[in-house]
């Protein structure tokens, strides 16, 4: 499957494949716990189906925790930041920490574990990089981007075109 403009970003500025330290499969499983971020594709969503969610409690049937899609960037900053919050990671983290703000408190979400799927557990150090990379980017730098992958890929595909029909 042809990868999707957003994962060829990542790849060319930011180094994805190499600067992540994402895990999935059973490596995470006894590796999640409060203020681990997680990404899963969701059976159950009514809104968003891959959902990247900042743990604050793991049970036996559910996940409970903020879901980083419903949140801009600088407030996301602030809870992941050691000087904010300091979430990742951390098992003091927890409902009561978030319920007095009423912002962040609007992403709680709680999500029933047989309804999970392709479950990863991301790098709160490289959450970090990309929001802080994503807040240097300009419309103008952006646009650019956008072109050019947009040239690569009708490149590519009528290289791809050529190469089947010479068969």
């Amino acid at each position: 499957m042809a990868k999707s403009k957003t994962d060829l970003f990542l790849e060319m500025a930011f180094d994805y494949n190499r600067g992540s330290r994402n895990l999935s499969g059973i490596q995470i499983l006894s590796r999640l716990k409060t203020g681990s971020i997680i990404q899963f594709g969701y059976d159950f969503a009514k809104h968003d189906r891959t959902p990247l969610v900042i743990l604050t409690e793991n049970n036996a049937q559910e996940f409970k925790g903020l879901n980083l899609h419903y949140i801009l960037p600088d407030p996301i900053l602030q809870i992941v930041s050691p000087f904010g919050m300091n979430a990742c990671n951390n098992p003091r983290f927890s409902w009561q920490t978030v319920k007095y703000n009423p912002y962040i408190k609007k992403a709680f979400r709680i999500y029933k574990k047989n309804g999970v799927k392709n479950l990863r557990l991301l790098d709160c150090d490289y959450l970090k990089r990309i929001i802080t990379a994503s807040r240097k980017l300009n419309l103008q730098d952006l646009t650019a981007l956008r072109s050019a992958i947009d040239a690569q890929l009708r490149q590519t595909n009528q290289n791809v075109g050529d190469f089947t029909n010479r068969a």
